[in-house]
């Protein structure tokens, strides 16, 4: 066996510098990406009433697409259309 310092052989460093290298790319691969969409995501609920109107609100629990609901703007029956995420852009940005 080939030995590199006193009493350590090469296998044993190549197994600790491994070790060391898996290690690092584990804890690198914990740290949370920062990605370019900047914002606070809110997820919208779109509402369409049966006059036309067409309504994006705050997203409440038990919507989904088909419900019957009363439109905000005239009280007369409407559809939730959409549910999505929407992202609030910072200024100066597109």
């Amino acid at each position: 066996m080939v030995q590199l310092f006193d009493g350590v052989d090469t296998y044993t460093v190549i197994l600790f510098i491994t070790l060391a290298v898996m290690i690092t790319l584990l804890v690198f691969s914990m740290i949370p990406r920062r990605t370019g969409q900047q914002g606070k995501p809110s997820i919208k609920t779109l509402i369409k009433c049966v006059d036309g109107h067409e309504v994006e609100r705050e997203f409440s629990r038990g919507d989904y697409v088909g419900k019957k609901v009363k439109c905000p703007q005239c009280g007369k029956e409407a559809v939730v259309m959409a549910i999505y995420i929407k992202r609030d852009q910072q200024p100066g940005k597109p």
